[in-house]
């Protein structure tokens, strides 16, 4: 709807007070008594005897005076002298009036409060504020998480047989790390140790293969957290089973875990009596982070 009457104009304009002239070519300019610093000689608009002056070259500004290029007499009359103060400035507009076409494309917002909204919010990436992208969304919608910690290391050749009735004991047979991201697993002489960088809910699982058992009644798998047991082995996130008579056994476990940061876990094993089994090529234990 447009604007009925005289539309409001932005902007300070303001006329200042009156100079009476003198055989002199510098004066000073106040506003309402008080001196009047305009921004430059382009901020106002000078009348000298009926003609406008071109600022710059008719005058000039220093601070709260005007220099005209040469000396006035008490004969010239300055007419007016109008302020038209920030000419470019914005006034605050009417709640509800901005739209997004009125906001650059490229525009940063920077608030500690917080930015509710009834619509959509559209973006493809969420960063934290050191730059490092926490959350992308790609055209499809699916949403993904590059720096969220996760791994998966294995046994990549089947082991000669040996002893693990010492136990529950930190499986020290891993080989290969098949991905590592935020790079928290530690693989060390066959021991593969994930470190929590943050403290949370994570989810662990394991897939444990054995062979080469003769005697064993049963083998357990365990997730040891801070390369600490002792007590009761079912405390311990424990996978047992029954092995025996079986040529090749294959034992998978699951577990979610509340951790602090900087707790350890690491996947243990046990195998009761007998001392020449071996670990077989595919035996994984894998992790991430949940929330």
């Amino acid at each position: 709807m447009p604007f009925i009457g005289q539309e409001p104009l932005t902007g300070a304009y303001s006329v200042l007070d009156d100079i009476t002239t003198s055989a002199t070519a510098t004066y000073n300019l106040q506003l309402n008594g008080g001196a009047y610093s305009p921004a430059s000689a382009n901020n106002l608009l000078v009348s000298l005897n009926g003609v406008i002056q071109k600022p710059g070259s008719s005058f000039t500004i220093s601070g709260s005076q005007i220099t005209f290029s040469s000396a006035l007499t008490s004969s010239d009359s300055i007419d007016f002298i109008m302020a038209l103060g920030d000419v470019l400035s914005v006034g605050t507009p009417t709640d509800g009036t901005v739209d997004g076409n009125k906001l650059a494309s490229n525009i940063g917002i920077s608030t500690t409060g917080n930015i509710a909204t009834t619509g959509n919010l559209d973006v493809n990436t969420i960063r934290h504020t050191n730059g490092t992208t926490a959350l992308t969304i790609d055209t499809a919608g699916r949403i993904q998480q590059p720096t969220k910690p996760a791994f998966s290391v294995l046994v990549g050749a089947t082991t000669t047989g040996k002893d693990f009735t010492s136990g529950p004991q930190a499986l020290d047979e891993f080989t290969l790390i098949e991905f590592n991201i935020g790079s928290h697993l530690v693989l060390n002489s066959g021991n593969a140790k994930f470190t929590a960088p943050v403290g949370g809910v994570y989810s662990f699982n394991s897939m444990l293969q054995l062979g080469g058992h003769t005697t064993a009644t049963h083998a357990s798998s365990y997730f040891i957290i801070d390369s600490t047991f002792s007590g009761s082995h079912n405390r311990y996130h424990r996978s047992i089973n029954d092995i025996a008579g079986e040529d090749y056994f294959t034992a998978e476990s699951a577990a979610i875990i509340q951790l602090n940061a900087n707790q350890t876990v690491e996947m243990g094993i046990y195998i009761h009596t007998d001392t020449t089994v071996q670990v077989r090529e595919g035996t994984r234990f894998m992790g991430h982070l949940i929330s």
